[in-house]
C-alpha cells in the first residue's frame, strides 16, 4: 500500500540474465546510469580498429524533459515544468524511463604516406516511454484510473483525480555506416570522397485519454511503426598555392520516408499529385535528393589584406516523427 512516486515496467536482458529497473531504480525521484567502454586494437602499423560501447538509463519524474513533438514550445512552458498540482500525489504523474545504446566499431587504414581510409558502422538504440506507475493502458489489469481534472478552486491532485491520462512510448533502432577516403595528389591538391547511409525502424505508440477508447487505446492515438532511411555523399577537392587557397565541392543527401508514407500519400486526393511531382522513384520506392555546392577561396592580396569567399548550399531534414503524425490513426481526432 505504499505509493511509489516513480514506476517503470521497462526490462533489460544481459548475457541472459533479466532485471526489472523497478527493483533497484524506482525509490529515487532521478535515477541516471551511464556506461562506456573502448576497445583499441592496432593490427599493423597502417591498420586500427577502435570499437566502443556506450549505455544510458535515466528514469525521472520528467520535470527537464521536452516530451516529443514539443519542440516548438520554452522550457519554461507546462511540458516540462515542476507538476505543482501533483505535488503529494505523484504515483499518478508520469514518470519517464529512458534507454539509450550505441555500439561502433572504426577501422583507420592508412593506404600510403598521401592517403588514408576510414570505415565505420555504428549501432543505436533509443526507447523513451512515459507512462503513469509503468503501466501499459492497452494491457489487462493495467488499464489507467479515469482522470478527472482538477477543479477551479482546487490546487493539487487528490485520489479522486485518477491517473494522468497520457502514455507514450517511441522507439528508434538505427544502423548506420559511413565511409571516406583522403589522398593528397599533384603537391597542391588534396581529394576527399566519402558517404553515410543509415537504416531505421521507428515506433510511436502515443495516447491521450485511455479510458475514453477501445482497449484502452484513447480518445486521440497516433500509433505506427516505419522504415526510413537517409544518407549522404560528397566529394570535394582543396588546393593551395603560394598562399593561395580553397576548395570546390558536392554533396547530395538523400531520403527514404518508406512504404507506409509511400501508400499513406497515394491514398490522400489532395496531396497525391504534389507527392510525386517533388519525389523521384527508385525499385518502387520514393525519395528525395538535395544537392549542396560547396565553394570557398582565401586570397592574400597584400602583407595587410587579404580576400575571403565562401558560398555554400546547406540542408536539415525535420525530424522523422513530424513527416508521420497521424499517418495510420484511426481514432476521431481531426488529422
Amino acid at each position: 500500500g505504499q505509493r511509489r512516486t516513480l514506476s517503470s515496467s521497462h526490462t533489460n536482458t544481459f548475457s541472459g540474465l533479466r532485471w526489472y529497473y523497478n527493483d533497484f531504480l524506482r525509490e529515487r525521484q532521478q535515477n541516471n546510469i551511464n556506461l562506456y567502454s573502448k576497445f583499441t586494437w592496432r593490427m599493423t602499423p597502417r591498420h586500427k580498429i577502435n570499437m566502443t560501447f556506450t549505455k544510458y538509463v535515466g528514469l525521472d519524474h520528467g520535470f527537464g524533459r521536452f516530451r516529443v513533438g514539443d519542440e516548438v514550445r520554452d522550457a519554461a512552458s507546462g511540458s516540462t515544468s515542476y507538476k505543482w498540482s501533483f505535488r503529494d500525489q505523484f504515483d499518478q504523474a508520469p514518470s519517464y524511463t529512458e534507454e539509450t545504446s550505441l555500439q561502433t566499431i572504426a577501422w583507420r587504414w592508412t593506404l600510403s604516406e598521401r592517403s588514408y581510409s576510414n570505415l565505420n558502422v555504428s549501432h543505436f538504440r533509443n526507447t523513451l516511454e512515459e507512462s503513469v506507475q509503468g503501466k501499459r493502458p492497452w494491457v489487462a489489469g493495467e488499464e489507467y484510473q479515469e482522470w478527472r481534472s482538477v477543479a477551479t478552486d482546487t490546487f493539487f491532485v487528490a485520489d479522486g483525480n485518477g491517473d494522468f491520462p497520457r502514455y507514450q512510448n517511441l522507439f528508434t533502432d538505427r544502423w548506420t555506416a559511413t565511409a571516406d577516403f583522403t589522398q593528397r595528389w599533384a603537391e597542391h591538391h588534396e581529394l576527399s570522397a566519402g558517404f553515410e547511409a543509415s537504416y531505421y525502424t521507428l515506433q510511436m505508440v502515443d495516447i491521450r485519454n485511455p479510458r475514453e477508447g477501445p482497449g484502452g487505446l484513447g480518445s486521440q492515438r497516433d500509433i505506427y511503426k516505419i522504415n526510413p532511411n537517409d544518407g549522404s555523399f560528397y566529394m570535394q577537392n582543396v588546393f593551395s598555392y603560394e598562399g593561395f587557397e580553397g576548395h570546390v565541392g558536392l554533396r547530395g543527401d538523400y531520403l527514404f520516408l518508406g512504404k507506409t508514407a509511400d501508400e499513406a500519400a497515394a491514398q490522400q486526393e489532395l496531396i497525391a499529385q504534389d507527392y510525386l511531382d517533388n519525389t523521384n522513384e527508385l525499385f518502387g520506392h520514393r525519395y528525395k535528393l538535395f544537392w549542396s555546392p560547396r565553394l570557398g577561396i582565401n586570397h592574400p592580396i597584400t602583407t595587410k589584406t587579404s580576400m575571403n569567399f565562401t558560398f555554400g548550399h546547406f540542408t536539415q531534414w525535420p525530424r522523422l516523427i513530424y513527416y508521420y503524425a497521424k499517418i495510420s490513426s484511426r481514432s476521431s481526432e481531426a488529422f
